[in-house]
């Protein structure tokens, strides 16, 4: 609350609101754990944390879990969506912040 009022006071509108949302879900993105399941796949290891990043970005919880454990391809025009092993979600993490935020970079 307090924060929201010195903000309001410095002038910094809703669009400036909006940079700051983005910049503390990707901040957060980086605390985001994996764990192994027992088929080798890759499960979010704290879901609090995939939780207030999804808030933060106004999208679904459960959505953002699946697209972190997740991969998808297009094969003879079809869409396949495999999981991914524990390995290898930090590496899909790290793409999926590439391939949403940063394509300038």
């Amino acid at each position: 609350k307090e924060l929201a009022e010195s903000m309001k006071l410095m002038r910094i509108d809703s669009e400036m609101m909006g940079l700051w949302a983005i910049t503390a879900g990707v901040l957060n993105m980086g605390n985001i754990e994996f764990k192994k399941e027992g088929d080798g796949f890759a499960s979010v290891k704290n879901p609090d944390v995939v939780k207030k990043v999804a808030d933060l970005w106004g999208i679904s919880d459960k959505a953002l879990a699946e697209r972190l454990t997740t991969a998808a391809m297009v094969v003879m025009k079809k869409n396949i969506t495999k999981k991914v092993n524990s390995d290898e979600a930090a590496t899909n993490r790290k793409m999926f912040l590439r391939t949403k935020f940063f394509v300038f970079v």
